[in-house]
């Protein structure tokens, strides 16, 4: 049988989605907390109206351009996370420029530190990552 390139299928790797933003969507009636986490192949570039203000929590409903948006995830979860948008102190050009996270899993009411560690999660944390730190804490993707 002759070689034929045109009958070999070539898979397409996937772009490498990158942790752009997290939005606190509400609680819901379980009591969980219901997150989106929102991500992007072009980290550099990803932008929205208001992101230079400081802090973030002057702003009402920060959101990002959708043209930046690859792929937009839903979390559930009981842990209560503290978001950077709802920050008195930071603006969002501080997670892109990694002084801070966009998110971190709230330890104040806890009794002791967790002994797998604080969900924190900075800005441009790869997809996978990002899914596996969850997964630690039993906590899947949508």
């Amino acid at each position: 049988m002759d070689y034929n390139p045109e009958n070999e299928t070539q898979e397409a790797e996937d772009p490498t989605l990158y942790l752009c933003f997290v939005r606190h969507v509400g609680k819901e009636t379980g009591g969980e907390h219901r997150y989106e986490f929102i991500f992007s192949e072009n980290p550099d570039v990803f932008w929205g109206e208001n992101f230079e203000y400081k802090p973030c929590g002057l702003c009402n409903e920060l959101i990002p351009d959708v043209k930046y948006v690859d792929k937009t995830s839903v979390v559930r979860t009981l842990i209560n996370l503290d978001i950077v948008t709802d920050s008195n102190c930071f603006s969002f050009q501080d997670c892109t420029d990694g002084i801070v996270a966009l998110a971190w899993e709230n330890i104040d009411d806890y009794d002791e530190y967790p002994d797998e560690g604080r969900l924190v999660f900075p800005f441009g944390e790869e997809y996978d990552d990002v899914e596996r730190k969850l997964a630690l804490k039993h906590v899947f993707i949508d």
